[in-house]
């Protein structure tokens, strides 16, 4: 796996061996048959009187060698893909895999429309049929506790090779993602193996998450965040860090050493006070004389260039008792704008240059009291966001929307980035910051997305982050010619042009964004959300800020004045109780999950949600339901399922057979002839229950959300997770329903 961006001191490579297969070169499908193997036996642990060892080569042979010749459709010498690794072992390379991708591109670049048709769909083929033979092992061992007979190291060989292969069918042929299946596989070994290193379980699935395998074993050969944190308590499905939860009654502010005992410093409070009630934006400058450093607190003029500082707080930069921070931490945030600004200036070298130490900058001559037209001004909220009085505190965040977007340039400070050495590859640089804690805080967003400039902090120098920026540029000359460059490739997915989502064009397009960029990011305390949400929104602060934290949410879906796209009604998790609420996600973090419709409006009114979408009204079933509710629609069986999302709450405690005027809504856009509602193959749904019609306005109660399956479809005969025993019997229950009005309004209460 060494084909990918070359790492100087990788952590813990996965070494694989190679255990001696030679393939045959002749079809994929009939390789197993041309070794006595029977593929369905092994599956079930008959290894046919061969040795696991011996199964472990055959499908090493089959699934690797023989998966890459099928793909490539070209002579592939063994040879290549091994080399020694003592005096009788040998261990798998692919140094030498991307001169055959290469190769196969020159070759796919000169053949016939007809013949690249024929060779494409061989592939694809080839990959399939390869990932349902590794599932088939996998599901069994899950399921019936069959041992995998393919070692976990060699396993994942497969899967890395397989996802690359795929990037360059998608890149080169243009293949769709929807037809490759190796970018959905897991891999729980490499998972244990980097929750074991010091990982946290909710970071390394959020990592393989929005990419894949391939970007997981890349962040795990990069190393785990060098500050090791406890996380016992963490979860794979949860989007937040237990270690990383902050609670202000326990809350240490660290120094920059832990054995440093220097004293705090602050800004005059009095000053603070003053420059906020008068709805300006505090900044701080440090300055020396012979009894050394001070803060001054000074307000921010038109022309004034100052920096902001984004941090995390759980690494310890945050005071939740009084504004001021440990002098050693002062001085050297000072010392890193200054590296940072000097780094800019004409003749700065930003690819060599190393700022001063601490320690060389404390004991050097310069620091002497600086003149006020050659001050550096920054602003931090541990040291101008007042801890006291509330209201004051209240005034200054309703500010914090004007302190980033007047900032000159915002300084990223996350503690493992500034433990990570910057001398690297951009793929390298791109993806610590994708992994980083930073990225995965909510308060951090709004910093990212309303910066001119973005300049993260890493061990020897600040670099800047964006698709202008030199790592980003770096990145789009190599792609022009390494199309291979997969894990580069990827990085795109976190190129950070937030501003850009800042600026769409209307306000429900821009929430859309804002929700898909919540995905992966939590904060300590929930009340904060609607603060940062509304900051992203421009909305006016003031009405966050003055409601009371349990009433905040439900005030933010009231001011959405401009719409909201009709997906809301068809994301999982929890929704507020109040009436004409109740179809309103509970905390806007449900949202990052999101799907269509999307360009379906909705108004938001006192008395519910107002939109137009298809639906259906569903007849009470007749036995009580607590899964599955079947119906009969002009014909066509659909089955209405519980939605089995974890976040989604269950069925319990809702007597279905007891409910009149139950009906559903589809989340898929608008249909415009009715004959299309029969082409419904599965959806998401809202499972409401009409109250009244109003000229024709139905309004209704929401109840939760649903899955929409057509009888036999795909979906039907192969569900995740497969029917239970109860749903089985539920399904059999049919009812009948009747399609609404194309046009039908609705108003969810």
């Amino acid at each position: 796996m060494d084909h990918y961006s070359s790492i100087s001191n990788p952590y813990r490579p996965v070494v694989v061996p190679y255990l001696g297969g030679q393939y045959d070169g002749l079809g994929f499908a009939g390789y197993p048959s041309r070794r006595d193997w029977d593929i369905g036996r092994l599956q079930e642990g008959d290894l046919q009187g061969a040795s696991r060892k011996d199964a472990a080569q055959f499908l090493q042979t089959w699934l690797y060698f023989g998966l890459l010749h099928e793909v490539l459709n070209m002579p592939i010498a063994v040879a290549d893909f091994f080399r020694p690794d003592g005096p009788h072992e040998y261990v798998i390379t692919t140094a030498k895999f991307p001169e055959y991708l290469r190769e196969w591109k020159l070759r796919s670049d000169q053949m016939e429309p007809a013949a690249l048709e024929v060779h494409s769909e061989r592939a694809v083929e080839g990959l399939n049929s390869s990932y349902y033979v590794w599932r088939g092992f996998v599901e069994r061992e899950r399921d019936h506790g069959t041992p995998n007979p393919i070692p976990p190291e060699i396993e994942l060989a497969i899967q890395v090779l397989a996802t690359t292969l795929e990037h360059c069918l998608n890149v080169v042929l243009k293949i769709s993602v929807n037809r490759l299946p190796w970018r959905l596989a897991r891999n729980p070994w490499l998972t244990r193996r980097m929750i074991g290193d010091g990982w946290c379980p909710s970071v390394v699935e959020q990592i393989w998450d929005p990419t894949h395998l391939a970007v997981q074993y890349y962040a795990s050969i990069l190393g785990p965040p060098s500050h090791r944190l406890d996380h016992s308590t963490c979860e794979a499905g949860n989007k937040g860090c237990n270690a990383r939860v902050v609670d202000d009654a326990l809350y240490v502010t660290k120094h920059k050493l832990d054995h440093c005992e220097c004293g705090f410093l602050g800004g005059n409070p009095d000053e603070l006070s003053r420059i906020i009630g008068a709805l300006g934006i505090p900044l701080v400058s440090v300055t020396w004389d012979d009894s050394g450093a001070s803060l001054e607190v000074v307000p921010w003029q038109e022309g004034m260039k100052y920096t902001a500082i984004s941090h995390v707080w759980s690494d310890g930069l945050g005071n939740p008792h009084v504004n001021s921070l440990p002098q050693c931490q002062v001085k050297e945030i000072d010392r890193l704008i200054s590296a940072m600004n000097l780094d800019e200036q004409p003749g700065g070298n930003g690819e060599e240059f190393c700022p001063p130490t601490l320690e060389t900058e404390l004991s050097s001559s310069s620091l002497v009291q600086k003149e006020p037209q050659q001050r550096q001004y920054f602003w931090m909220d541990t040291l101008c966001v007042p801890v006291r009085p509330l209201e004051l505190r209240k005034a200054a965040i309703k500010l914090m929307r004007v302190v980033y977007s007047k900032a000159d340039k915002v300084l990223v400070l996350d503690a493992d980035l500034m433990q990570s050495t910057v001398n690297t590859t951009y793929q390298a640089l791109f993806t610590q910051v994708s992994i980083s804690t930073w990225t995965r805080r909510l308060w951090t967003l709004q910093e990212a997305f309303l910066a001119k400039t973005r300049h993260f902090q890493f061990a020897e120098r600040a670099v800047r982050v964006d698709s202008i920026s030199r790592a980003a540029n770096a990145r789009r000359q190599e792609l022009m010619l390494d199309f291979d460059n997969e894990i580069g490739w990827y990085c795109w997915d976190h190129h950070f042009d937030w501003p850009y989502i800042a600026a769409a064009l209307t306000a429900p397009r821009r929430l859309v964004m804002i929700w898909g960029s919540l995905q992966y990011r939590s904060t300590s305390k929930v009340a904060d959300e609607s603060i940062c949400v509304a900051t992203l929104l421009d909305m006016d602060m003031a009405q966050i800020v003055d409601t009371p934290d349990a009433q905040r949410v439900r005030k933010l879906w009231s001011m959405h004045v401009d719409g909201v796209p009709a997906a809301v009604l068809f994301m999982p998790g929890t929704r507020l109780t109040d009436p004409g609420y109740r179809w309103a996600p509970d905390s806007y973090m449900h949202c990052a999950k999101f799907g269509i419709p999307l360009n379906t409006i909705g108004t938001v009114t006192p008395q519910g949600f107002s939109v137009v979408l298809p639906g259906f009204m569903l007849s009470t079933p007749i036995h009580p339901t607590r899964e599955v509710i079947a119906c009969d629609l002009d014909g066509q069986t659909f089955y209405i399922r519980r939605n089995l999302k974890r976040e989604n709450p269950s069925w319990d405690g809702i007597d279905m057979h007891r409910i009149q005027h139950l009906a559903v809504l589809l989340g898929q856009e608008q249909m415009e002839d009715p004959l299309e509602r029969r082409l419904l193959v599965a959806c998401v749904g809202a499972l409401v229950v009409v109250e009244k019609d109003e000229g024709g306005v139905l309004g209704v109660r929401y109840v939760r959300m649903v899955s929409v399956i057509g009888k036999d479809s795909r979906f039907d005969r192969f569900p995740t997770p497969p029917w239970s025993e109860r749903e089985v019997l539920e399904k059999g229950r049919l009812g009948t329903g009747r399609w609404c009005r194309v046009d039908q309004r609705w108003c969810v209460g």
